[in-house]
């Protein structure tokens, strides 16, 4: 396996932005059977030209961070859950 990216971006809770899981071989674990994730959970900021400061982005983290720390998690779960459905094979 070399590397695997997915994308959504048609989410329910925003209008801008997009979820990318990223999936490939690890290169800092010595087994050859090491995998590394990178989940992009990704907002963005209404309209940048007119905000101030930083409220915006403090405000989308403090309201957003645990349902996105959960939803990472399930995406890593469903891909180890494919990879031990196929190892089962």
């Amino acid at each position: 396996m070399q590397s695997i990216t997915m994308q959504q971006t048609l989410l329910d809770d925003r209008e801008n932005g997009y979820i990318r899981a990223k999936i490939e071989r690890s290169t800092s674990l010595k087994s050859p059977f090491g995998v590394r994730a990178d989940i992009n959970d990704h907002y963005a900021i209404d309209d940048p030209s007119t905000a101030t400061g930083c409220e915006e982005a403090v405000s989308i983290v403090s309201d957003r961070f645990e349902a996105s720390l959960k939803r990472s998690a399930w995406i890593i779960d469903q891909v180890m859950a494919l990879a031990r459905s196929k190892a089962n094979d």
